[in-house]
């Protein structure tokens, strides 16, 4: 296990830790994109059956499945898998 500014790294899957009103949860693994990320402006993923924004370095396509790279407040980091 590795642990990078808020992001650790388990077997090679990324869990990030969000901390919303005290509490501590596990955002792990593989999302799917349901609003078509557009670079810079966002879109949207689901990820363990919760709506998330979530940006990219390039545009990615509603339906395409892709994993989280990293956090920041309450929007995800995205790259296709």
């Amino acid at each position: 296990m590795v642990v990078v500014g808020g992001v650790v790294v388990v077997a090679g899957r990324v869990v990030v830790i969000v901390g919303i009103g005290g509490a501590v949860e596990a955002v792990v693994g593989g999302a799917v994109v349901v609003e078509t990320i557009a670079p810079k402006a966002g879109g949207k993923v689901e990820l363990h059956g919760t709506n998330w924004a979530a940006v990219a370095d390039a545009g990615i396509p509603k339906g395409t499945a892709v994993e989280v790279i990293g956090k920041e407040n309450l929007t995800l980091k995205v790259k296709v898998l």
